[in-house]
């Protein structure tokens, strides 16, 4: 059975060919980018959230708070 909690205490979100994906949580199911994901998770506490790069829209680490909300908003 898959651990449910992110590995070192953050969701990885990873956007790649037009979609967003999370290696942290199998239950996941990748979804298309939305358009306005980059500038929601910009504008949430940075203390909940870094991503991979300074200005990266990539990947993101989401801490479990704020990933639940990211999967309620967005799946």
């Amino acid at each position: 059975m898959k651990s449910h909690w992110p590995r070192k205490g953050r969701y990885e979100l990873f956007t790649y060919l037009g979609k967003t994906h999370c290696f942290d949580d199998p239950d996941f199911r990748a979804i298309p980018t939305p358009k306005d994901l980059c500038d929601w998770i910009n504008q949430q506490n940075k203390a909940s959230w870094s991503g991979l790069d300074d200005g990266s829209d990539v990947a993101y680490y989401l801490d479990p708070e704020l990933y639940m909300i990211f999967k309620i908003k967005w799946s």
